[in-house]
This record gives structure tokens, sequence and C-alpha cells, in this order.
């Protein structure tokens, strides 16, 4: 950069945690909070690994998100882009990150229009089919770190598309709110969850009437009837 001036400009290093007061002064807004690992005791001594999943031939399958530029033996502080998630995934989209110390599922969302603008109709069917790749999404999870070399098991837990925290845009080397103001607004606020709490919704086998009218989100919305108990169903 010092060759582009035509005066010889100091090159001054500067330690994050130790920056002078005229640093901060060079970025719109000055100093604000961010998400910092400068008091992290825990090593990060390798990268952090993407999968996505999808259903191919009404099979669940995953695939691991390839980095080209990851070097063996060394760790990779950014290997991934935000816009593996909101651009070249198709949406709702179910990616699994793991950032090491957390495991995170992150959970797209329905568009309401095609690229081309058309207006797009989402049936009972299609989202009964997505609710049962969350299921096993959740499943992978477990079981993925259930398979993890270190003592201490990481932690786990499900994010939802233009809800995430500052914790998981961190794992980005940026991250564009203005994506997520794409996200239909219908969709509701979601606050990151552990794994396990969205896990149990799938464990419950029988509901009130009044509880299906509410259309719990681990229930397969074409078969409700099934949920009730003997003496609700033949009451109805």
């Amino acid at each position: 950069l010092a060759e582009l001036h035509d005066t010889s400009p100091t090159i001054v290093e500067v330690q994050e945690g130790s920056e002078p007061a005229e640093f901060w002064k060079l970025f719109t807004g000055g100093k604000t909070p961010y998400e910092t690992l400068l008091n992290e005791e825990r090593a990060f001594t390798r990268s952090i690994r993407a999968f996505t999943f999808f259903e191919e031939n009404r099979v669940f399958s995953f695939k691991e998100l390839d980095y080209k530029g990851r070097a063996p033996k060394l760790p990779a502080p950014y290997p991934f882009l935000q816009r593996e998630l909101y651009k070249k995934a198709e949406q709702p989209a179910l990616f699994m990150i793991d950032a090491i110390y957390t495991v995170y599922i992150w959970v797209g969302w329905w568009p309401t229009h095609a690229p081309d603008g058309e207006e797009l109709q989402h049936t009972g069917g299609a989202k009964s089919q997505f609710t049962e790749r969350y299921k096993l999404a959740l499943k992978s999870a477990v079981g993925y770190t259930e398979l993890a070399e270190s003592k201490d098991k990481p932690d786990m837990t499900v994010v939802w598309a233009g809800h995430e925290p500052a914790q998981f845009k961190a794992l980005f080397p940026w991250w564009e709110d203005e994506v997520t103001a794409t996200i239909p607004p219908s969709e509701g606020e979601r606050h990151p969850a552990p794994i396990a709490e969205e896990l149990k919704q799938f464990l419950q086998t029988e509901y009130t009437l009044q509880e299906l009218q509410e259309r719990p989100a681990g229930c397969d919305s074409l078969r409700l009837e099934q949920y009730l108990s003997d003496v609700e169903f033949e009451a109805i």
C-alpha cells in the first residue's frame, strides 16, 4: 500500500485490544461493540466445517462444503461466505456449521417469490417434507457431536435465517444484514434454541384438538389426525 502513496507513510502494527483512539477515528461511528475472541482461552486449532442437507431421490443426504484454499495442517479463520447460505442454496435450506465449540443448524426460509417475480405457493406436502428433513438434520447434528474427538462436547444450537446471533455472524469474514431483509416478515422472530429442545417437539406423539389447530412445528401437517387420542378422535 505504501507504494501507492507519493510520500512514504509510516506503517504501524496495532494489536487488537491495544488500539489508540486515533485508530478508531478512521471508522464510521468510531469504536462499536463487535464479537471478539480476545478473551477466549480455548484454542482454535482447526478450521470450521460446513455441511448442507438435502433430499435426493427421496433419500436424506448431506454434502460438506468445499474450501479450496484449505491448508491440511493450518486452520482457516474464514473459509465460508454468507452467500453460501443466502445466495447459492435453494430455500428453505438446512446447513450444519461446525464452529468447533458450537455446532449450529442453520434454517432457511420459505420464499414468497421466485427470482423472476412469480409468486410462490408452498403446499402442505412440501412443508411436511421439509419438517422431516429438519428433524433428520437435528438428529444428524447430535450424531455428529457424539463422534467429536474432544472430551468436551460442543454446544448444539439452532439458528434461523434473519435472526442469527452475533456469535454466528462472526464466523464469516463479513456479514450484510441488508441481505436478510429479503426474508418474509411472516417468518416471525426466532431466537437461537438448543437442538435438544427442538428435538423434543418431534418426540411428542399426542396433542389435543386445540393444540393441533395451532399447527405444532413437529407435526406432520398432512396427518394431523394421528396425533389425537382415541377418545378425542371418536368425539370429533
